[in-house]
């Protein structure tokens, strides 16, 4: 990716404009290659439209190198999920690289898996039948049975709220018929935050997406957490990375059928990054999407 961008003051609306136009011309570019790697129930021109319609409804996104934007929508669609959609499944979310811009920063995007495409791609791999995440609140009727063939009973309430959360369940049923659920109470999942959550402030206070969207994060940790259970496809594997990457602060390295002019700053220069991981810091997400519960059947 070309480090340097046109610096020049021009009007945001233009600014906007301009990457819309130079994103439309990049992803045209490769539309032959996007054909041959996208789903069947996607055509390119869906494709574009979802593109241009979550760049013109995204201030912050818009602001982001053109290449990077295309990078994210075609790693995205090599795994099958469509992003920025009220589907779920993934989120083209802009990040500050610190490298970009020679040096001199800029807004990147990168490509982030929600709970229900983690979902799809594990119940894609042909090892899973069933997957779900979801929030236990204060209201809630909720009983886990452990032992060889565990189960739960989640009740919501008839009417009125369900109150504040108070923990998280997951549960995973793979082809085989094994079944495994797990459970974290909220003061577990506060626990595995602080333990393992790397954007802090220079107090060491937690911020990012582990702030803004504790419920989204943990539905996202039990997703990963029953996950283990499960073989690990290729594709998982690369969202899987993607994510960690991400949570990480460090540039994205995306697959090989995703051209190297498209990935994020610095992403290519792993060595590098070990060396002086100050300088692959790119911050957390400007705005990160808020998740609800993730399911899938697990009958």
């Amino acid at each position: 990716m070309p480090n340097e961008m046109n610096l020049q003051k021009t009007p945001p609306q233009q600014q906007h404009r301009d990457t819309i136009v130079e994103v439309a011309n990049l992803l045209k570019q490769s539309k032959d290659r996007i054909a041959d790697i996208l789903p069947k129930i996607m055509t390119p021109a869906r494709l574009f439209g979802i593109v241009r319609t979550t760049l013109a409804t995204n201030s912050r996104l818009v602001q982001c190198h053109p290449a990077s934007i295309c990078g994210a929508v075609m790693q995205s669609v090599i795994l099958g999920l469509e992003p920025n959609t009220p589907l779920g499944h993934s989120f083209l979310i802009p990040f500050w690289n610190k490298r970009a811009n020679a040096g001199r920063g800029g807004y990147e995007a990168q490509l982030i898996i929600g709970a229900k495409g983690k979902i799809q791609l594990l119940i894609r791999s042909g090892f899973v039948a069933g997957c779900t995440a979801k929030t236990v609140r204060e209201f809630d009727e909720f009983e886990l049975l452990d032992g060889l063939d565990p189960d739960v009973r989640h009740r919501y309430p008839k009417s009125g709220t369900r109150g504040e959360v108070i923990g998280f369940w997951g549960g995973i049923k793979l082809s085989t018929g094994f079944k495994q659920v797990e459970y974290m109470s909220k003061e577990e999942m506060e626990e595995h935050r602080d333990r393992f959550a790397l954007s802090r402030d220079r107090q060491g206070k937690v911020f990012g997406p582990w702030a803004d969207h504790f419920a989204a994060m943990g539905i996202k940790t039990m997703i990963h957490k029953v996950a283990k259970h499960a073989p690990m496809s290729p594709q998982v594997a690369q969202a899987w990375n993607l994510d960690a990457q991400a949570e990480k602060g460090r540039p994205q390295q995306f697959s090989s059928e995703v051209p190297t002019d498209m990935w994020q700053v610095g992403a290519l220069d792993e060595e590098h990054l070990l060396e002086h991981p100050e300088e692959a810091t790119v911050g957390e997400p400007v705005e990160g999407p808020e998740e609800g519960d993730a399911n899938e059947d697990l009958s």
